[in-house]
């Protein structure tokens, strides 16, 4: 996958438009929305209100994925409080092992053949596939 406008810093944390931002401490995700037609993906998160949070950072970041040909999210821990479906955990490289199963690589960023993972303190793991990603800071 591509990434077009941003870089991924380390497991929680992006560079986009000369912003450093952590998507684990300082965003909550909110929403994602697969336009099945278009096949784009797009992720949202907004600013934290907790005090520890810069205002100055933007109120939200969309993480948008395009050219989508592979998209699957394994199930939430239902032993998880619903609290931690909005907060990410990780960022992650997948590869599909040829029994089919999901495997974890350590890398952040994609490998070439990869798919792009995240994943969330509640357990909710997205494996998504896709040509391009880029951020909008709003």
């Amino acid at each position: 996958m591509k990434l077009r406008n941003f870089v991924i810093e380390s497991e929680v944390e992006i560079t986009a438009d000369d912003r450093w931002l952590d998507l684990h401490n300082n965003y909550n995700f909110v929403s994602l929305d697969y336009n099945v037609f278009e096949r784009k993906l797009t992720l949202t998160w907004i600013r934290s209100k907790g005090d520890w949070v810069d205002k100055s950072l933007p109120l939200g970041v969309e993480l948008a994925m395009e050219d989508v040909y592979h998209f699957e999210a394994s199930p939430r821990d239902s032993e998880m409080p619903f609290t931690e479906d909005d907060c990410l955990e990780a960022f992650l490289s997948i590869t599909k092992g040829e029994d089919g199963q999901n495997y974890f690589m350590d890398e952040t960023t994609p490998s070439t053949g990869c798919l792009f993972g995240l994943s969330f303190q509640s357990g909710l793991v997205l494996a998504v596939g896709a040509e391009e990603a880029s951020v909008v800071l709003r």
